[in-house]
């Protein structure tokens, strides 16, 4: 299937990668058994 769109979320309107990598480092610590 050929790409025919490519879409550039530069602030996080549409997907949240800031909550995401936030969230996945509060897992990763807690993983840890840090605070």
């Amino acid at each position: 299937m050929p790409i025919r769109a490519v879409l550039w979320d530069i602030d996080d309107t549409i997907f949240d990668y800031s909550g995401a990598d936030r969230i996945g480092m509060r897992k990763h610590l807690e993983a840890e058994g840090l605070p």
